[in-house]
């Protein structure tokens, strides 16, 4: 399904390059992986990582369940009574995320194995495509300041093993960029 960028706005900003790095890998999971799920425009949405695109795609993800809830699918199906339509799990949460899925919902992961679906809900993982097209239409986005690159940080390539122990500890808001 081809997706083109709501309402690009004539400005432009300048797009930092460790910003811009991040754009192929986030962008374009971001971009694909609601395909992955099926929902129809205006269906209810829990991701756990980049929200942005989802809602430019017009799903709604529009309350914030804090990360460390002590328990996420209650606190979802507090605003979202019967629980979401899908979730897109973009942050490795696996089945508290599942847990807020309504019945015979969708479950899509990017960051870790997707759990079992249960209750009659569609679990997948989906790997991101070459796709130069919707590179093109993330990088418009982000030229007109629509897309938010988040940086959580950038080390010298002989940095790479502290890079990696800081995404395996995990909390990043944001890729970390490796620069020569």
């Amino acid at each position: 399904m081809a997706h083109q960028p709501c309402g690009l706005a004539q400005r432009r900003v300048e797009v930092r390059a460790d910003a811009a790095a991040t754009l192929p890998l986030n962008g374009l999971t971001a971009w694909q992986s609601p395909d992955a799920l099926g929902l129809r425009h205006g269906a209810t949405l829990l991701v756990t990582g980049a929200v942005e695109l989802a809602a430019l795609r017009g799903l709604r993800a529009e309350w914030f369940v804090a990360r460390d809830a002590p328990d996420l699918a209650a606190a979802e199906r507090a605003v979202v009574p019967g629980g979401v339509a899908g979730a897109l799990d973009a942050a490795g949460v696996g089945l508290p995320a599942l847990a807020a899925v309504r019945n015979a919902g969708a479950f899509v992961a990017v960051a870790a194995d997707a759990p079992v679906g249960l209750r009659g809900i569609r679990s997948a993982n989906h790997w991101i495509a070459a796709d130069g097209t919707a590179l093109a239409q993330l990088s418009a986005l982000a030229a007109a300041g629509r897309l938010t690159l988040r940086v959580a940080g950038a080390l010298p390539l002989g940095h790479a093993q502290e890079a990696h122990h800081r995404v395996a500890v995990g909390g990043l808001r944001g890729r970390l960029v490796l620069t020569l």
